[in-house]
């Protein structure tokens, strides 16, 4: 029970990462934007990179909850545990490559 609760704690602070960041505080907390000069931030789309990080860390936040809870009902606490860190590992190239895509670094 105490995994869960834990993993559940962790889950919410995905959520939390989402709200958290913002145009304010992206210079320091967003480590590929703090390493960019003056320039190179004005010509980065940093409201749309922050509106699909919001939406990427909630649905990591609310499906890594999910997940947790139900494999805590139908399995052991090991296979909770490997469920949990699949729902992170599994959407990050996902992350990696619409980064990619969308928000072309300056150059």
């Amino acid at each position: 029970m105490t995994v869960l609760i834990i993993l559940l704690i962790t889950s919410l602070s995905y959520i939390g990462i989402a709200f958290f960041v913002n145009e304010k505080n992206a210079e320091y907390l967003l480590s590929g934007y703090s390493l960019m000069n003056k320039q190179e931030k004005e010509k980065f789309d940093l409201k749309s990179y922050l509106i699909f990080f919001k939406k990427y860390w909630i649905n990591i936040g609310v499906a890594s909850s999910l997940v947790t809870c139900f494999s805590f009902l139908l399995f052991s606490e090991i296979i909770m545990i490997i469920t949990h860190a699949l729902v992170l590992i599994i959407p990050l190239p996902y992350f990696i490559y619409k980064f990619y895509k969308d928000f072309k670094l300056p150059e």
